[in-house]
Order: C-alpha cells, then structure tokens, then sequence
C-alpha cells in the first residue's frame, strides 16, 4: 500500500537507524527524529529482530504528546525482512519520520473485530513469544478453535486468526 500526504504547513524529520538493541533504537530515533514542533512519527522496524513493544515502551518517554504510528516489516514465511529509505536499506532496525508543525493529528481507529469463543489467559511467555495459554502450548489451542493447518503452520498462519488482548475491564 503507498499513501501519499501534501502538507502547506508542515515540515518533515527522518531517520534511518541500525540498532538491534530495542532501547538504544528508540533514543536513537527520537534523538535524530523528534522537533520540538513534531506531532506525529510514522516508525517502521524489522519484523524478525526486535520486538514492536519494547521499542514502543522504549520510544514513550522521549515523545511527550507525540503520536506513534507505523508497524513491523513482514514477509510471509518469516525469513527475511527489511527496513528502507532512499538512501538505505537493512534488515535490522528502524525507519522514522516526524511531521513537524503548526498541524493537528487525531487518532482514530475502527478495529470491528469482535473476541469469540471463552476468554483465556495467557500462561506463558518468553520476549514476544506466545508459549503457552491457559497452561496448554499455542499450536494445541490453534488446532483446537481453527484445525490442523493452522496449528501446523504457525508462525505464518497466526496473521490471519490474530489474538486479541482485552484490557482491565474485559474491553
């Protein structure tokens, strides 16, 4: 998906960092990256070598009122994945960019999926890797709700059937 913006009133910030340490990814980033003016960072890491919410967690205290959005790169067999500018190109680290200026950014989402089935409770977990839930391994509780082919094939086929986390209060 390309998506192009025009802006009158708006500047741009960016970078390209190769860091596989999540915490010094986002110092980096935000050190090379954040204005003072900026209201919105459009971040995009590797999606085999680092984990999306230690980077995040990492990020939250440079950014103040700044809103995050972007994602992990991916291909379909979770070989291999890269991160690029125009000038770069690495398949570890990340890429940011900052609108910068006298604009409003608003956050809204619509995610319309709605959780079937019983409520479970993760049970174990080591980084950003589901191991267990509700004491039984992952690809037992695939195959349960979805078949074979789903428990067979993850990581790959967990794209398609995501988990969703529910909050304090079961939202």
């Amino acid at each position: 998906m390309v998506s192009v913006s025009v802006f009158d009133k708006a500047t741009l910030s960016s970078s390209f960092i190769v860091e596989a340490d999540e915490k010094k990814m986002a110092a980096r980033v935000a050190e090379a990256t954040i204005r003072n003016n900026s209201k919105l960072m459009i971040l995009f890491s590797d999606g085999l070598t680092t984990n999306g919410d230690d980077v995040l967690q990492s990020l939250y205290p440079h950014t103040n009122d700044l809103m995050v959005a972007g994602g992990r790169a991916g291909d379909s067999a979770f070989q291999q994945t890269y991160i690029f500018d125009k000038e770069n190109i690495s398949d570890v680290g990340a890429v940011a960019a900052c609108i910068n200026g006298d604009i409003t950014a608003v956050n809204r989402y619509y995610l319309n999926w709605q959780p079937i089935g019983k409520i479970m409770t993760i049970t174990d977990v080591e980084g950003n890797i589901l191991k267990t839930i509700d004491n039984q391994p992952v690809r037992d509780v695939y195959r349960k709700y979805l078949g074979d082919f789903v428990g067979d094939n993850l990581p790959v086929s967990n794209t398609e059937f995501p988990l969703i986390k529910l909050g304090p209060d079961g939202q």
